[in-house]
């Protein structure tokens, strides 16, 4: 009896059904190559703000006082402006020192540990090897110096300018600030704040930590 003859169609189609069931047994999948993706597009860098140095107002340094200090400090009232603005810790933004004094009543709330704020004698800096720094006690009817560092363009302005210090031994009647490039100075990171307290001639710097008093030289 003669042989059945196979197509070559149907040829084909035995051998890749064979190689189908070998495939399946082995366990291996089907190598399905993906098209690669096309890269990501950068979105495009939006300008940075620039930051505020407009000439601060009564007004505004008094509400940030109240805002930052929660009525535990009052506006100085026999100082006029009594107020200063300068990038005092050299971040590109402005900030603000204000001439205060303890509130009534309020004593406990400024020496609190608890409190917000940085209190600081600019007479006693603390050198970089002392483990724990002797503690600073503000007392009634001491003249003290409110500095506001400012955060984000609008620096101390900012609600969320939180990074702030009450200074004891650090304002006279007069402070102004003064670029650190002025050749009286040495180079300092920031703009510092120039007084005369007790007689003494002197200014206060941006230690990049705390702030300090300096005769002038």
């Amino acid at each position: 009896m003669p042989s059945p003859k196979v197509t070559p169609v149907l040829s084909f189609t035995l051998i890749a059904a064979f190689y189908a069931v070998l495939s399946g047994c082995s366990g291996r999948e089907p190598t399905v190559r993906e098209a690669p993706a096309p890269p990501a597009k950068e979105a495009p860098a939006s300008p940075r703000e620039p930051a505020d140095f407009s000439p601060p107002r009564p007004t505004e340094v008094r509400e940030a006082i109240t805002r930052v200090y929660e009525h535990a400090v009052i506006p100085d009232p026999d100082a006029n402006p009594g107020f200063v603005a300068g990038d005092f810790n050299g971040d590109g933004l402005q900030d603000i020192a204000a001439i205060v004094r303890p509130a009534r009543g309020m004593l406990a709330a400024i020496n609190s540990e608890l409190a917000n704020w940085i209190v600081q004698d600019a007479r006693k800096v603390v050198p970089p090897s002392a483990l724990k720094p002797e503690p600073v006690e503000i007392k009634h009817g001491d003249l003290l110096l409110a500095v506001i560092h400012g955060h984000g363009p609008p620096g101390w302005r900012n609600p969320a300018a939180r990074q702030t210090y009450l200074l004891r031994n650090a304002v006279g009647r007069h402070p102004r600030s003064m670029q650190a490039n002025d050749p009286k100075l040495h180079a300092f990171s920031g703009d510092v704040i120039a007084d005369t307290i007790s007689g003494e001639a002197g200014f206060l710097y941006w230690t990049g930590a705390k702030y300090a008093w300096s005769p002038l030289p």
